[in-house]
């Protein structure tokens, strides 16, 4: 289940830029960012943890998205709209629209989780 989790580096970006929705885990500072997991009465009670809720402790986290979550921020937030697209077996490209007419692709990635990591730094860019 953790690969579909962004990366604590991405993670830690997107913490940067404002990214404040509710996370089902987080990376844990203190443990040396590792991923941990809400607990179901968090769930249950707030939806999950959000910085505004989980950093109030003496122990500071980023909050974990799932890579669902980010593309839907980008899309909701920022109208940046993204997908991946496998051109051949080993061969994916990615491509992003940002409104107001912006077109990006990019060929040439061996996964398609390769691709979306790059597509999603590259979205980032767009918002700094």
């Amino acid at each position: 289940m953790e690969n579909q989790f962004v990366s604590f580096d991405i993670a830690l970006e997107l913490k940067e830029l404002g990214f404040d929705e509710p996370c089902f885990a987080t990376f844990e500072q203190h443990k040396n960012n590792k991923l941990t997991f809400c607990s179901p009465e968090i769930i249950e009670l707030l939806g999950g943890y959000t910085k505004s809720v989980y950093n109030k402790g003496n122990y500071p986290c980023v909050l974990a998205p799932l890579y669902q979550q980010v593309l839907d921020w980008f899309r909701e937030k920022h109208n940046i709209h993204i997908w991946i697209i496998p051109n051949s077996l080993n061969d994916y490209s990615y491509h992003y629209f940002k409104d107001g007419g912006y077109t990006f692709t990019k060929n040439g990635f061996i996964s398609y989780k390769e691709a979306l990591n790059e597509v999603i730094k590259e979205a980032l860019k767009l918002i700094k």
